[in-house]
């Protein structure tokens, strides 16, 4: 065995297999091929293994034939309120056109009341049958606004 096993790492998975090793090669190794000066590693992939893990599904997704708009919106609300409760009140806003919420920031702070925390979203919107018009944009943008004032928060920069 070429592997030192005091400088070695298996990669293990729930049933047990392995799925992967790296490891440095044993100083005798080393020594019968005159290599004492450098730093050498091996590893070893299971690739049966592995794709026994792959999800059968296909990764394929069509393209949409129309163009997403993004809209960001940022809200002042109770501390209390969970991030997961703020993001279904955004999509319950339009579920066939708000295709993808994301979080991207969740301030509490200077500026902010204690018992109170800023939490802003990126917004997908997309029609799959048609380009959607700004109306239509400006007419989620104020159901959502008027959803998370019910939920209690105000909207910044609004």
């Amino acid at each position: 065995m070429y592997a030192n096993p005091s400088k070695a790492i298996s990669f293990i998975d729930t049933s047990a297999q392995t799925l992967a090793k790296a490891y440095a090669l044993r100083p005798t190794v080393l020594k019968n091929y005159s290599l004492e000066n450098f730093s050498i590693a091996g590893f070893e992939i299971n690739f049966t293994e592995i794709l026994k893990l792959a999800s059968r599904t296909s990764p394929y997704k069509k393209l949409a034939r129309f163009p997403s708009i993004k809209i960001d919106v940022s809200v002042l609300i109770d501390s209390k309120v969970e991030v997961k409760t703020i993001e279904e009140v955004i999509k319950n806003s339009d579920k066939n056109l708000i295709k993808e919420t994301n979080l991207f920031d969740i301030y509490e702070g200077k500026n902010i009341e204690d018992d109170k925390k800023a939490v802003a979203f990126s917004i997908t919107l997309q029609a799959e049958d048609r380009t959607l018009t700004d109306q239509e944009m400006t007419d989620i943008q104020k159901k959502i606004f008027s959803n998370l004032e019910k939920l209690g928060g105000v909207i910044r920069g609004k």
